[in-house]
């Protein structure tokens, strides 16, 4: 590695607030692979917003980034649950292997057999990282969860997880281990059990959107049974299980006021994983309201800020002061548009000034939250114009167009299009379709009715590269484009075979269709039969 490249890397690992120990800095300085250092580069040059404060950030480095041991091809993995083993809140450094692990699904499951403890745990890892070529081995890792010795029955709840496998059994024989569980088994194999219950879809929604998927049937007492971890000396017992709540949805409201304590926590990776976790409580949970707002206004790290806002959004009415003036936090403004839209007309009289000074250089939220607020907005239908044609970003443009025609403004939104029409005529010459218009015709298709007259301008122009924007904005349209017509019949007969044919497919789209356009595709499939 290059002395620049390592100069780079220490410098982004000195800004982590990830918790790394010392002993494992030094070593992930030392032992990044030739083939990661891509990966962990990108990582590293990821946006503010996204460098590697949560947990599951922090877990996505660290995976990249392997540790060889003797000379082991398949390492141990260096997920936040594996830098220090978790017994019980007992955090051990990780253990030497005394061979080399093998690399094939099928060596590992014999290596589940050795009568090395350490072995048999760093094979349950190992085929917990093939992920599901490892499948085959789930009948021998559900085994392992009898195993004598802890760490080895962690592991192979970890690998079961990884595995997904579909076998109900599975299932059947995880929710049996909860019974003699230590509390922090227990969090493990109810994270298993949540997870297989999952597909990658429901995950990808929780992840990315805070969306509790349908959770498996947990035994009862499985949710009580783990409220003690929220309030565990540990902060990382802690941080696990404020995580894992924030994944039950309703089912964690026995826990909930340990969670509104958690709010409160020092670190704030536990704070936005409880508050998360109230979020899901909602009304239900009405105190989590006041705490929710404070750190809204207080709270020094922006995911917790956010991760309050997604609690004030659940109360609707009640916290709408709270989303107005959350939006002027640019990190914040997106979410808080969102939850004032959500909220319909009822929200204009507070909120519609605020939307509208918000319109330079929006996200597209905001153009959203206008369109959702009724006749109230109409005041809104100029800005909104204004943004349709002179926003860079397409899809604030869409946005701002498809809230004028949610508001009724036909004959605002029919000027924007005119305008637009201009601009794309005005526009350089360019060699292939569909640069010219910079994303014109998505815009065109959603002022929708309102811009056909427009389009069919472009129709008409004679320009190929305009006929092809023209078309495709007509395509993309949710109305019948029924005043394009004479232009769409002209088409049919056009000399381009495309041309011809989406013109045909879009008056066959017309019900009834006119006299004309039946004549017109008459006489297309008349030429084309004597074609052939």
């Amino acid at each position: 590695m290059s002395p620049s490249m390592r100069e780079l890397i220490e410098q982004r690992l000195s800004e982590l607030d990830a918790e790394i120990p010392s002993y494992w800095e030094e070593q992930l300085r030392k032992l990044i692979r030739p083939d990661t250092v891509d990966v962990f580069m990108q990582v590293c040059h990821a946006k503010p917003a996204e460098k590697l404060k949560h947990q599951a950030q922090t877990q996505s480095l660290l995976y990249f980034l392997t540790l060889t041991s003797n000379g082991s091809h398949i390492t141990q993995p260096l997920g936040v649950r594996a830098v220090r083993q978790w017994i019980d809140g007992d955090w051990r450094e990780p253990w030497p292997l005394p061979e080399p692990l093998p690399s094939e699904p099928g060596r590992l499951r014999e290596a589940l057999s050795s009568p090395e403890p350490l072995v048999r745990a760093s094979a349950a890892a190992a085929l917990g990282q093939l992920g599901e070529e490892a499948r085959s081995a789930a009948d021998d890792l559900v085994a392992c969860l009898k195993d004598e010795d802890a760490r080895v029955r962690l592991w192979a709840t970890w690998a079961l997880e990884g595995l997904r496998p579909t076998a109900p059994a599975v299932a059947d024989a995880l929710r049996a281990a909860l019974g003699p569980a230590s509390l922090v088994e227990r969090l493990w194999l109810t994270w298993a059990l949540v997870r297989l219950a999952c597909d990658d879809e429901q995950l990808s929604e929780w992840y990315w959107h805070h969306e509790p998927p349908p959770t498996a049937a947990l035994p009862d007492g499985t949710v009580e049974s783990l409220r003690p971890a929220l309030s565990h000396p540990d902060l990382r017992v802690r941080r696990e299980a404020a995580d894992l709540f924030s994944f039950l949805g309703t089912a964690a409201h026995p826990a909930a006021e340990e969670l509104l304590r958690l709010v409160e926590d020092e670190d704030f990776a536990t704070r936005y994983s409880a508050l998360l976790s109230l979020a899901n409580l909602g009304p239900a949970f009405p105190a989590s309201l006041p705490r929710a707002l404070a750190l809204l206004e207080s709270d020094a790290d922006d995911s917790v800020r956010a991760a309050a806002l997604e609690v004030c959004a659940r109360f609707g009415l009640e916290a709408l002061p709270a989303l107005v003036r959350a939006l002027d936090d640019s990190g914040l403004r997106a979410r808080a548009a969102k939850a004032i839209g959500d909220l319909g007309p009822a929200a204009a009289p507070l909120a519609l000034d605020a939307l509208i000074t918000r319109l330079d250089a929006p996200p597209l939220e905001v153009p959203e939250a206008l369109g959702r607020l009724g006749p109230s907005a109409l005041a809104a239908t100029e800005p909104l114009a204004r943004l349709v044609v002179h926003e860079r970003d397409t899809q604030v443009r869409c946005a701002a167009g498809e809230a004028l025609r949610a508001l009724g403004a036909d004959e605002v939104a029919a000027r924007a299009a005119w305008e637009l029409a201009s601009r794309m005529r005005a526009s350089p010459p360019s060699t292939s379709p569909g640069i010219v218009s910079r994303g014109h015709f998505y815009v065109l298709a959603a002022l929708g009715a309102p811009a056909v007259p427009a389009v069919l301008a472009l129709l008409e122009d004679g320009n190929p590269l305009l006929t092809h924007e023209a078309l495709s904005a007509l395509e993309r349209m949710e109305v019948e484009p029924r005043a394009a017509e004479p232009g769409l019949i002209a088409l049919v007969g056009s000399p381009d075979v495309e041309f011809r044919y989406r013109a045909a497919a879009l008056l066959e789209r017309m019900t009834p269709p006119s006299d004309a356009a039946r004549a017109a595709l008459a006489a297309l499939r008349e030429r084309e039969r004597r074609r052939k």
